[in-house]
């Protein structure tokens, strides 16, 4: 049990950092010998810093205990500990969460699906919105869902297990873009069945509006490169791209898009080498932080990545031509 406990821990300690960003230590309590002999049994406690607040985890794999007897607990550990109490659990069912949120007020986590701390909510919001200032945006996973959802203007009420058939990521990752979408405010996570689904409250030109402080370049590195493209998925990108949605000029040599994955095997299979610019034979390649077939349809990347790609560009031409660009997407 105390392994699984251990496990049960660390899988806190990595989801508030996915989630929130923030690096907690847990440390164990001592007062846990002044608690009543089957409490001492039941529970491992950890004393941990969130934010501002200090906070102490109840970490239980007991899927018996119901929100009712919990609560009990709650009182009897309350008497030896005045900040915020939170239990941490592998699973807890939905109606269960929805008694513990609306009838007994009790904090819990439920690593990799779940986060309900309203005690230190002004925090964590507060927190959210000074990372982003510093810069911070949306991980690449979590980019391409929204990407996603606005190319393919599905506004419906996704969960993990729809998104897993279109999107090439695990249920944990799924859950983890829902995660930073819900703290940004971008949409909000219900409770379906077992799942957790997530809604946009706002769509297509709005929803991107929303979400453009959070998106970012999906250029990880450009290298000049001679290879032969024909054995490398790649797609049209930069000018190149842009010069088939408007009416700018493709410039020499061509731009071109592969994902991290492909450049990794590419790398290793493929003659590739680099070269300077000025090389007639070269390609100009951009290796994107997300797969850029997954968005487009096309031999060219998509318009919103391509506008995320080019929009710090300061070029009146460019910006121009990206401007007519995007008077021609579908919201």
């Amino acid at each position: 049990m105390m392994t699984g406990m251990n496990n049960l821990i660390k899988s806190f300690t990595d989801y508030l950092y996915d989630v929130l960003g923030v690096k907690v230590k847990p440390e164990e309590w001592d007062g846990y010998r002044y608690m009543p002999v089957f409490l001492q049994n039941m529970y491992q406690y950890f004393v941990v810093q969130i934010l501002n607040e200090k906070c102490l985890l109840l970490v239980n794999y007991e899927k018996s205990v119901t929100p009712a007897t919990l609560r009990k607990h709650y009182e009897l550990i309350r008497r030896k500990w005045s900040g915020p109490v939170v239990v941490v659990r592998e699973y807890i069912r939905s109606n269960d969460r929805q008694r513990m949120i609306v009838d007994y007020k009790l904090l819990f986590v439920v690593p990799g699906n779940q986060l309900y701390l309203p005690d230190i909510g002004l925090d964590i919001r507060e927190h959210f919105r000074r990372v982003r200032k510093e810069g911070q945006q949306f991980s690449p996973s979590t980019q391409l869902l929204v990407l996603h959802v606005l190319l393919t203007r599905n506004y419906a009420p996704l969960t993990s297990t729809e998104l897993l058939n279109v999107l090439p990521y695990t249920p944990m990752t799924i859950k983890r873009a829902f995660d930073e979408i819900a703290l940004a405010k971008v949409g909000t996570l219900r409770a379906r069945g077992r799942e957790r689904e997530l809604r946009f409250e706002v769509s297509g030109l709005k929803l991107w509006d929303a979400a453009l402080p959070f998106l970012r370049s999906p250029i990880q590195k450009r290298v000049a490169t001679v290879f032969d493209p024909s054995v490398m998925p790649t797609l049209k990108a930069g000018l190149t791209a842009l010069s088939t949605y408007s009416m700018i000029l493709a410039s020499s040599p061509s731009t071109l898009a592969i994902s991290p994955e492909a450049w990794k095997t590419a790398k290793v299979n493929v003659d590739i080498y680099d070269v300077d610019y000025e090389d007639d034979n070269a390609y100009n390649l951009e290796i994107w932080r997300y797969d850029p077939f997954v968005l487009s349809s096309t031999n060219a990347v998509d318009r919103l990545s391509l506008f995320l790609s080019l929009r710090d560009t300061n070029d009146e031409r460019i910006e121009a031509a990206l401007d007519e660009m995007m008077e021609g997407v579908e919201w």
